[in-house]
């Protein structure tokens, strides 16, 4: 995918299949944190600019019509689009300076013709476009882990593994890796509370991200080949060489 860049729905899950089991556990939110030797007015300088930035990508406060002059589109596969500002976007990631380059103003983008792999979800996707405006990873939003199970913790069923596969494949795509590891982390907490068709659900974006996911990859072939799915699944989701 080039060069790492360094920090540098969800209504619109993907898949289907089974139903999940739901499992307690914690995954830890975690923040970019400046570097150790930084004065505190430095951290707190760098966090107004932090917060500055990421108002200009989601500003609850403006006028739905008020977008601080964005000059891009991007629309997710749920045909919902994303107001964005191109310079941020190609500063950040290689990806987007690609993606910009020799393109009028105010054009549209449809994701789904370069994300031709895997369908990502508004929320995802606005999770991490505003990773890279704020360099901070924000909560996942409250709605986007919600199963049927009301008891549930939300860390391992369906939704949640879901949405962090998403926001996986969507950073490794815009080349975040940073954002990379921190999923792959994550996913790595909860592999084996999922169940094992949300496994292969991993394993297949791992797949798709290649050496980058290597440790996901081996883990999620490493539970598959062990739980009781049949043979014609366990040959179609694993990788052939």
């Amino acid at each position: 995918m080039g060069s790492r860049t360094a920090f540098s729905d969800s209504n619109d899950v993907s898949g289907g299949g089974s139903s999940s089991t739901c499992c307690a556990g914690t995954v830890n939110e975690l923040s970019l944190s400046p570097p150790p030797d930084q004065q505190p007015s430095d951290v707190a300088a760098f966090k107004r600019l932090s917060d500055t930035l990421e108002s200009i990508f989601v500003d609850t406060s403006s006028p739905p019509e008020f977008d601080f002059f964005a000059d891009a589109r991007l629309v997710a596969a749920s045909g919902r689009e994303i107001p964005v500002h191109r310079c941020i976007l190609s500063a950040r990631s290689v990806f987007f300076k690609n993606l910009f380059v020799n393109r009028e103003r105010d054009t549209k983008f449809e994701l789904k013709e370069v994300m031709k792999d895997y369908a990502i979800g508004y929320d995802a996707l606005v999770t991490v476009l505003a990773c890279i405006y704020s360099g901070k990873v924000r909560v996942s939003p409250k709605d986007v882990c919600v199963c049927v199970d009301d008891e549930c913790s939300h860390l391992a069923c369906r939704p949640a593994v879901a949405f962090m596969v998403e926001v996986l494949y969507a950073s490794f795509v815009f080349q975040i890796y940073e954002l990379v590891t921190r999923f792959q982390k994550n996913l790595m907490i909860i592999l084996d509370k999922a169940t094992a068709d949300d496994v292969l659900m991993v394993l297949s974006v791992a797949n798709m991200c290649g050496t980058v996911c290597e440790s996901l990859l081996a883990r999620s072939i490493e539970i598959v080949v062990k739980s009781d799915l049949d043979i014609i699944t366990l040959d179609k989701a694993l990788p052939h060489t």
